[in-house]
């Protein structure tokens, strides 16, 4: 009993009284308790800096200050003392000393100047000691704005702007004049643009000892606010170390004594915590606690400050296990009675810890259900309501539930009676304490402890006999309207016991379950104020500073385990240079929740990852992307991933949906396909049956196969582009398992398009499929089921307008690797924010077609080498007797030259050369004047008659005299009289021969002759042997790829006439179509020797075209070769023939 505040003497003092009567005579004994209380604290909402509009009403709100000596519910102060003061508006009459004694008071609107700050303190002072006292300030900045109350609350791990490294940071954001009205808000971590939810979760573990939360919001009517939180690292208790006295001992008999000491924290006071595994044993403030420990050879000592910052430590012990423990009834309870091991004896002391310790240590011996009852008799008259007796309590409970069969009556009996002491001591814990503290790191253990229990009831209780049905349904309504208490517990009871109903134990089941359900649930309630749809983003910020440059690449994970990047050296270098000290890198895991507009088919993961490497006194800024050169990044992100595949539609609507974050236990669930289904099923009936998948891979993507069911032993083959032939699906070494329920494969297009990927399979065997029996399967089909699941990596593109910043793959690509199920590895030219999208996608069945072996057709075998041996005797048919020239040969021969008769006299034989284009004759009279080089002339004249021409389409004009003067070399003079018809004519060339020098001199004309008079030289001089070309190459080739063209085309051949050159000066029309027939028939055979005999592989092959550029330009080759040869072959038949 605590005295009243109004008696100041006593007013800190406990009372505990013990009352009693023996044989008639009363007793009674009182101690009185002075309690040390805890100091006041004066806090003003809003924070240490403050705007506000001087339109507004502006309220100064110190109500949230308290007095640790009072519980919540009192009147903390009777008065507060409010101060004001301005540099610049010294004489306002708001803004003064003693301005209130209030606990909150406003200040009228326009009554503070805008542009001037002003200072509020507050001090306040408990009210029977003024000495104890505390005080604070905000400085409040007038503006002309209106702006938002903004402020962020503190929901865990936050009091005091202090937060502890090993646990996570809850924020909340709060708009005090909001009202109605819709507000955008976004958090910043140290700068870094992070959320747009109510609440946030953050992880932190840096180096520096602070790390700053802005939170900022915008309304619909334009108004803005912002607040700002610097949060300081609580490091917890720094040295010290950690006994214990004895060092060895018995279990659960000796009294172990541990101590600590010399540990320093600036958040007194310290408390000590006592666990081996995961049981706590006890606690303590100082080194005079006595324990009882379980056979171990380690005590785990936990030091906390007031904020439940800890310190761990461990301390070596011998602790030997207890001998000689009977099992049975009768003789487990002697052995409880006995002088050594009197139970009842510390239960008359008082020593409730020790008492539960020895239970616990004797409930690990026994395995029938009567020695449990012996162990627990007269367990009901005990009150253990702290937090070490819950945790012993779930022990207990867990180990007789493990121990003894649950099937029993007897057994089923003490885990009620057990679940019922647990739920009563939960229930005093968390009413003495705050809720949230089980939820801190010394009693988390306990929590978890508690909910394994409940677990363990839930199984028990769905396997015991339902109630009848009224008694059911009322229990079951009340238990979803809230109204389940104990009266309507017991008087379900009375009217089964009235109509003698066995289905008790359900209820007793059932009712102790739900009592620590709700427990559960307001533990979970008071840590966690959920005001947004779906879960709250959690952050882990991770920066560690080097004092030099690492000489190896760092392999770092992150605080949340999600991620692990490896930094190298030369990563390092490529960003900072060539610094060797105070180089520091920050790692930011983000679980968020996304937004609505991504698509539910093809979204983002949820996990996020930010890297920044800098100087350790920078401050860094996430604005920008890095882009690497020299250097790349990789991390990997776990993505535990597999799936069931559910019976019907409408299970797979209601459970099939990709979060993105999975849990680390590898649940066989896969949340995809909302509203497509992706899960595939197939059958093979034999082992030559095949099954063909596809579906369109993006550019730097990854495709994992997941088959999650296989009655048989599968052979897979996966490929891009082309789908895979029957050979290589023989060949892969790609096996799924008989009975597998999870089994991977990934392929990867590393190509920057998209391309087609392939997935076949058929039932493994070492008979290629060709030669496989089309038998059926023994034992009956194979059944298996699988998903094709899309990866791919992706940066933040922070250097774009921020209405067009976005994810993009350029710069990031996955990686293959070996554990494909639990994580993905990717591989950026970007140092920046990074993600992944992990997805489900429907594969398309293509079908692959039953194939048999080709036979070869011998008719057309047959055929074809007749027709080929045909058009050889054709073609030299042709040359031997059809290969005149369509030209003219024309001999005219002119009187000798006898003026002088000192030279020798030369037959000279001179050759006009009309051509074969249109209009290449004349019947002119043509004048030729040879010129030598000693200008000695002779002219030659050709006079022709209209009617009959000698200078004809097509033909050669042979002009022969002898000369004495005329030698070769010469020069020419051509002109004509321009008589008759076709006065312009085509000349192509003319050579001037000398009989007996065996020279020749060739001019090459090709040109239209007019009526001018036309002077020739040519240096093409040629003697006898001699080969030179008289035309440039790339004439040659032109006329040469002109011919090959005109013959491959069918074009000229038929319908017109061939152009003349140096090798082909005429071709009759029946010797082109030959030449193009020979051709065709060359053509035709390299084909088919290139691709050779038709199988059911080349029956397979799907042609996108009819040639790929490869085998276009092998059969151009080849086919160039050929008819090379054959040309060749032909001119030696000529040069024969002739």
């Amino acid at each position: 009993w605590r005295f009243p505040a109004s008696q100041d003497l006593l007013r800190d003092f406990y009372l505990l009284q013990v009352e009693g009567r023996l044989e008639g005579y009363y007793y009674a004994a009182r101690c009185y308790l002075k309690v040390e209380m805890g100091p006041v604290e004066a806090v003003i909402s809003g924070g240490r800096q403050r705007r506000f509009s001087y339109k507004e009403m502006l309220w100064m709100n110190g109500s949230m200050s308290h007095d640790f000596s009072r519980s919540p519910s009192e009147k903390q102060f009777s008065t507060y003392l409010w101060n004001c003061e301005s540099h610049a508006d010294k004489d306002n009459q708001y803004c003064r000393h003693n301005i209130s004694s209030e606990a909150a008071f406003s200040i009228p609107a326009n009554s503070l100047k805008k542009g001037f700050t002003y200072i509020f303190q507050l001090q306040v002072s408990r009210d029977h000691n003024p000495r104890i006292s505390s005080q604070t300030y905000q400085n409040v900045t007038i503006v002309a704005r209106r702006i938002l109350q903004v402020k962020i609350e503190c929901l865990k791990n936050c009091r005091r702007d202090l937060y502890t490294p090993n646990s996570h940071v809850h924020l909340k954001a709060v708009c005090e004049n909001c009202g109605k009205l819709n507000a955008a808000l976004r958090w910043y971590i140290d700068g870094q643009k992070m959320f747009s939810t109510r609440e946030i979760s953050i992880n932190i573990r840096a180096e520096t000892m602070s790390t700053h939360i802005k939170l900022s919001m915008l309304a619909e009517d334009g108004r803005y606010g912002r607040d700002i939180k610097t949060l300081v690292r609580n490091s917890g208790p720094t040295g010290g170390e950690c006994l214990v006295s004895p060092s060895g001992g018995q279990e659960a008999i000796t009294t172990f004594v541990p101590c600590c000491q010399r540990f320093a924290t600036e958040n007194q006071p310290l408390e000590y915590w006592y666990y081996v595994g995961a049981v706590l044993l006890d606690n303590c403030l100082d080194c005079s606690c006595g324990i009882r420990l379980p056979a171990t050879s380690f005590l785990h000592v936990l030091v906390c400050d007031a904020f439940f910052a800890c310190h761990s430590s461990w301390i070596e012990v011998k602790v030997a296990p207890l001998m000689g423990i009977p099992t049975e009834p009768k003789a487990l309870q002697q052995y409880m009675i006995g002088t050594r091991n009197s139970i009842v004896q510390l239960l008359d002391e008082g020593l409730l810890s020790s008492y539960l310790q020895v239970v616990n240590a004797i409930a690990s011996r026994i395995s029938l259900p009567d020695s449990g009852i012996t162990l627990l008799h007269g367990f009901e008259d005990i009150q253990p309501y702290t937090r070490s007796s819950l945790s012993k309590l779930a022990n207990l409970t867990q180990t007789l539930a493990h121990r003894l069969p649950i099937s029993n009556p007897k057994t089923q009996a003490l885990l009620i009676m057990l679940v019922r002491k647990m739920t009563d001591t939960f229930q005093e814990v968390i009413s003495n304490e705050d809720a949230k503290d089980m939820t801190q790191r010394p009693f988390i253990y306990t929590t978890l402890a508690c909910q394994i229990v409940y677990k363990l009831m839930q199984k028990i209780g769905e396997k015991t006999p339902r109630p009848p049905p009224p008694i059911y349904d009322r229990y079951h309504r009340a238990s979803l309207a809230g109204s389940l208490d104990q009266n309507l517990v017991d008087k379900l009871y009375l009217e089964l016991i009235a109509t003698r109903t066995p289905q008790l134990k359900w209820l007793n089941f059932t009712w102790q379950m739900d009592r620590l359900k709700l427990l559960m649930n307001r533990v979970r309630t008071k840590v966690v104020h959920l005001t947004d749809k779906g879960s709250t983003p959690k952050v882990a910020m991770q920066v560690q500073c080097l004092k030099s440059r690492p000489t190896k690449s760092l392999i770092v994970k992150t605080t949340d385990g999600l991620h692990s990047v490896i930094l190298s050296r030369d990563l390092f270098e490529e960003i900072l240079g060539n610094i060797d000290q105070d180089i520091c890198f920050k790692l930011i895991s983000i679980q968020r929740t996304l937004n609505w507009w991504y698509p539910d088919e093809k979204r983002p993961s949820s996990r996020m990852l930010s890297v920044r490497i800098y100087k350790k006194n920078d401050k860094i800024m996430f604005v920008n992307e890095v882009n690497l050169v020299d250097s790349v990044i990789k991390f990997k992100a776990n993505m535990t991933t597999t799936m069931a595949a559910p019976n019907d539609r409408p299970t797979m609507r209601k459970n099939w949906r990709q979060l993105g974050a999975v849990a680390e236990d590898a649940p066989k669930q896969m949340h995809a396909g909302r509203y497509i289904r992706v899960i595939r099923h197939g059958r093979l009936r034999s082992l030559q049956s095949v099954r063909l998948y596809r579906i369109i891979l993006e550019e730097q993507t990854v495709m994992a196969v997941h088959f999650i069911n296989s009655t048989h032993k599968l052979q897979v083959k996966l490929k891009l582009e082309v789908k895979p032939i029957w050979s290589e699906i023989s060949d892969s070494w790609c096996v799924v398992p008989a009975f597998s329920t999870n089994k991977t494969f990934l392929i990867r297009n590393n190509c920057f398009r998209p391309k087609r990927a392939y997935m076949a399979l058929r039932v493994w065997s070492n008979i290629p499929i060709r030669n496989s029996p089309n038998t059926p399967l023994p034992g009956g089909p194979a059944r298996f089921t699988f998903a094709f699941q899309i990866r791919s990596c992706s940066t933040w593109i922070y250097s774009r307008p921020p209405d067009k910043q976005a994810w993009s793959q350029v710069g990031c690509a996955p990686n293959l690797d070996i554990n494909v199920t639990k994580e993905l590895r990717c591989i950026c030219n970007v140092l920046g924010t990074y993600t992944s999208y992990v997805y489900y996608t429907p594969p398309i069945r293509v079908s692959v077609g039953s194939f048999t072996n080709p036979r070869i057709n011998w008719i057309y075998i047959y055929m074809y080498p007749a027709l080929i041996i045909f058009f050889i005797i054709v073609v030299y048919w042709l040359i031997r007797y059809r290969n005149n020239c369509p030209a003219k040969t024309v001999f005219f021969r002119m009187t000798d030259d006898d003026e002088v008769k000192d030279d020798e006299l030369h037959d000279i034989l001179i050759k006009f050369n009309t051509g074969g284009r249109v209009n290449s004759l004349t019947t002119a009279s043509v004048t030729l004047i040879l010129t030598t080089t000693s200008q000695k002339k002779r002219k030659v004249r050709v006079d022709q008659d209209p009617a009959r021409s000698y200078f004809t389409q097509n033909s050669t004009f042979n002009v022969w005299f002898r000369s004495r003067e005329i030698r070769v070399p010469t020069e020419l003079m051509l002109y004509h009289d321009s008589a008759g018809r076709y006065p312009s004519w085509f000349l192509r060339s003319i050579s001037v021969n000398d009989i007996q020098t065996r020279e020749t001199q060739i001019f090459i004309v090709r040109q239209w002759i007019t009526d001018k008079v036309l002077i020739l030289q040519s240096p093409h001089l040629f003697r006898w042997g001699q080969v030179l070309s008289l035309e440039t190459w790339r004439r040659r080739f032109k006329l040469h790829l002109e011919m090959l063209f005109i013959n491959w085309s069918l074009w000229q051949p038929v319908t017109g006439s061939w152009r003349e050159n140096s090798h082909f000066k005429g071709i009759s029309r029946a010797k082109r179509v030959c030449v193009f027939v020979t051709k065709l028939v060359i053509a035709y055979t390299c084909c088919s020797i290139y691709f050779q005999r038709t199988t059911i592989e080349s029956l397979q092959l799907d042609r996108e075209m009819f040639f790929s550029s490869k085998e276009l330009i092998a059969l151009v080759l080849f086919v160039t070769a050929t008819d090379a040869v054959f040309q060749l072959i032909l001119k030696l038949m000529v040069n024969h023939v002739s």
